[in-house]
């Protein structure tokens, strides 16, 4: 009888965490997909949709649709996690008429100028929520940003590249689409960018963006 009771009960608590485990294993967690692992990863490859803000509006005031972004995060704690992201943009924009000075000579005519910038960043992001279909965090990135500036008109031209700082704070939300050993899902984000890069005149080269990117976690 003892044993018949032992082995009851032990069925009943097999029963009982089987719906739990198998719950777990589908709640969207970026972190988790049925066990705490500090190592978890989530990557993802992104579109970014970029706006000269600030002074760099002086310089170029076109948006920029030419923008990608590639990011690893891993879990450091449960709604923390630390990585890394390399981006690259392209702002160019071509003026009727403007004016071009270089030491002493000036010219005036239509200017063609484009801008690329290259950014390594250290990342660090708080995730709110856990076990949910849409997961908002904030975060942003800390590094260095070389940035390449060309600007023509007729047969004048110049041009100049800096290695400079930079710094982004962002805000988003991952939305889960599919659920498994590998998560898949979307990243949403806007992202404002300082960076200490000055083309031409200005003083820096900031930046407010749109991001859309495909995410998966494992």
């Amino acid at each position: 009888m003892k044993t018949f009771t032992r082995s009851a009960l032990l069925l009943a608590v097999s029963l009982l965490a089987l719906p739990a485990r198998a719950q777990d294993s589908f709640n969207f967690d970026p972190m988790d997909s049925g066990s705490y692992r500090p190592d978890r990863s989530i990557w993802s490859m992104n579109w970014e949709i970029a706006a000269p803000v600030s002074d760099f509006s002086n310089y170029i005031d076109k948006t920029s649709f030419t923008g990608f972004s590639l990011e690893s995060r891993s879990m450091v704690r449960r709604n923390v996690s630390a990585g890394i992201s390399f981006s690259y943009n392209r702002f160019d924009q071509t003026f009727p008429s403007k004016q071009l000075t270089s030491g002493t000579s000036t010219v005036t005519g239509p200017i063609y100028r484009y801008t690329d910038m290259f950014g390594l960043r250290l990342l660090g992001h708080y995730y709110f929520l856990q076990g949910e279909t849409l997961q908002p965090y904030i975060g942003g990135g800390v590094g260095g940003m070389w940035a390449y500036g060309y600007q023509q008109v007729a047969d004048f031209s110049s041009s100049e590249s800096s290695f400079n700082f930079v710094i982004s704070p962002e805000a988003g939300v991952l939305i889960q689409l599919a659920r498994g050993a590998t998560n898949l899902g979307l990243n949403l984000a806007v992202r404002y960018t300082y960076t200490t890069a000055a083309m031409g005149s200005t003083k820096n080269d900031s930046t407010v963006s749109g991001i859309v990117g495909l995410m998966w976690s494992y």
